[in-house]
């Protein structure tokens, strides 16, 4: 763990250096934040969430990100998450940096570090994570991929998926913003075990007013603790949560 900690630190520092050298920025245009609301179904149970984002510029060409989320499932456990992003980014091209989250659902914990990443084509844009989880869960890789259209400068439609250890998730996605500043949204997937989700919500975007696809690339990414952690990978059963102990046999 230790050599992959320090392979990951040495990378993470070669992809912020090249970044910034390659970045016309600013990475973020101003001080903005992001609060969202969640309900629906996750694998049959019913879930809600709030979340909440705030993104500062750190000069011109760096940006940083403070995430956290709250969240029920089943109205039984309770989901905490906090997350950290550090990023170097030009606007017009690409997002490049390192995202950090630790959760707790009741009794587990988890803690995942990822690199992350952005490209920008136009209309179209390529988003991806990489990178390890550990914890009161099986310490394992996780990765995601997801392909973003703008057919409408406020509506993007995303198709995507993810492995964590062994378990894949599929999903389609949704947002749409309907007045200034705010936007609904509905995630749907399949995965794994048998898992699946129904998910929708809104969002409202605090800062200077803009089209959806401009938030996107020019304000906060995404708070990966309600995308990528509550809406799919982390609540499969072999993901994110430890293995029940076997059965005694002389146990009565």
């Amino acid at each position: 763990m230790n050599r992959w900690f320090t392979c990951c630190g040495l990378f993470v520092a070669f992809t912020l250096t090249a970044g910034l050298a390659l970045a016309q920025g600013p990475a973020v245009s101003a001080p903005n934040g992001k609060i969202e609301a969640i309900g629906g179904s996750l694998d049959g149970d019913s879930t809600k969430a709030l979340a909440g984002s705030l993104s500062v510029p750190l000069g011109d060409l760096v940006g940083v990100q403070i995430d956290g989320a709250y969240g029920e499932l089943d109205n039984d456990d309770k989901l905490i998450g906090i997350g950290l992003h550090l990023f170097v980014r030009d606007p017009s091209q690409y997002l490049l940096g390192l995202n950090v989250m630790h959760v707790e659902l009741e009794d587990t914990e988890m803690r995942r570090y990822a690199l992350e990443g952005e490209y920008y084509m136009g209309p179209f844009s390529l988003t991806a994570l990489l990178g390890q989880q550990e914890g009161d869960v099986d310490d394992a890789g996780f990765a995601s991929l997801d392909l973003r259209w703008y057919p409408l400068d406020d509506l993007m439609l995303e198709v995507g998926g993810g492995i964590a250890d062994s378990d894949k998730m599929l999903h389609l996605g949704a947002e749409y913003q309907a007045l200034a500043g705010l936007s609904v949204f509905a995630d749907l997937a399949t995965g794994d075990d048998d898992y699946d989700h129904v998910l929708v919500g809104a969002r409202y975007y605090f800062g200077t007013q803009k089209p959806l696809i401009r938030r996107h690339r020019e304000d906060d990414p995404a708070n990966n603790l309600v995308t990528k952690l509550l809406l799919g990978l982390d609540n499969s059963p072999a993901a994110s949560r430890p293995a029940l102990p076997p059965e005694d046999p002389y146990d009565n």
